[in-house]
């Protein structure tokens, strides 16, 4: 049998990591990723000290929710490492977990 595709292999990836993620404990979890979301932060701020390579753009929104849809309007959010404080996604497998991506 032919191994799979990289995405299908990386989607089964994200499954078995999403499930396995419930079971760390959440205070050891938090604390981890708060370092490291510090250490992150840093390194951003190095990398950011050339104006020459900064992006710009413009945020028109921020909606949040604790479930999913509707979201409601806000006019100032924090980003940290758990995403966007006071924003929750229902159908975690794929959304809101902390090595997962942030969209603005």
């Amino acid at each position: 049998m032919p191994e799979p595709k990289l995405g299908v292999r990386l989607e089964r990836l994200g499954e078995s990591t999403a499930s396995k993620i419930d079971e760390i404990d959440s205070q050891k979890l938090a604390t981890w990723l708060a370092n490291l979301w510090l250490m992150l932060a840093k390194l951003h701020t190095v990398n950011t000290q050339n104006l020459a390579k900064q992006n710009i753009g413009q945020v028109v929104g921020i909606q949040v929710s604790t479930t999913s849809v509707p979201k409601t309007s806000i006019a100032s959010g924090v980003v940290n490492y758990n995403g966007l404080v006071g924003d929750r996604q229902m159908a975690r497998t794929h959304h809101g977990r902390p090595w997962q991506a942030s969209y603005i």
